[in-house]
């Protein structure tokens, strides 16, 4: 993906974009004009947009950050780095298009009466995406566009590496929650789901922080 020649993985990807508006403009005619575009943890619809906006609108708000994640990459001074590391990159970036398609199917299917779990769909396709980028993240070097940026990993490759594998578990962990939040449905779990996610979130940058404190002091 990261080269100019044209591949057949290239050509899937552009449709995979293309595919959404193709099913909008399919089931326009069937579709509310006011339609659910969110539901909350207990799969109740709690946010609501025009036709247009919910069919075409979240599709290109998708393309253009896939577009601005691609301009950023090229534009990496550790570009090299980046390149050696485009499979955790291109797990993000082929994953876009194909949540863009399910969020579409789901929502089209919701809002013609059918009962969908939103909920489960979403929130285990996205813990599915932390585990593999789990997976993958001790393998990222340092660069500025994919991974864990902090002025501490950047400043120090030492750092960077320990935080990544320190990170890696943190992603697999956050996944696992995810999954287990969205198959329980369970208030207490919901209630806790943002704090935990915030505290694994931030559990590798602030251990990016104390490394490098560390080893600055230790010079």
């Amino acid at each position: 993906m990261m080269k100019n020649k044209i591949t057949i993985s290239k050509i899937i990807y552009v449709l995979l974009f293309l595919l959404p508006f193709i099913l909008g403009a399919i089931f326009y005619s069937k579709l509310p004009d006011t339609m659910i575009t969110h539901w909350n943890f207990n799969n109740e619809p709690d946010g609501y947009s025009s036709k247009p906006f919910a069919l075409f609108g979240m599709p290109l708000i998708l393309i253009g950050l896939t577009i601005l994640c691609l301009v950023v990459t090229k534009a990496d001074p550790k570009r090299a780095n980046v390149d050696r590391s485009k499979k955790v990159l291109n797990i993000v970036l082929w994953f876009m298009p194909i949540l863009t398609n399910i969020i579409q199917i789901v929502s089209i299917i919701a809002n013609m009466g059918k009962k969908v779990d939103i909920g489960l769909i979403v929130g285990g396709l996205i813990g599915i995406l932390f585990i593999v980028i789990g997976n993958y993240m001790p393998k990222c070097k340092q660069n500025y566009t994919v991974g864990i940026k902090t002025p501490w990993t950047l400043a120090s490759e030492n750092v960077w590496n320990k935080t990544h594998r320190v990170g890696a578990v943190c992603f697999v962990i956050c996944g696992i929650f995810m999954i287990i939040t969205a198959v329980l449905k369970s208030s207490i779990v919901n209630l806790a789901f943002i704090p935990v996610v915030i505290v694994i979130i931030l559990f590798p940058i602030v251990y990016s922080y104390i490394l490098y404190k560390k080893e600055k002091d230790s010079h």
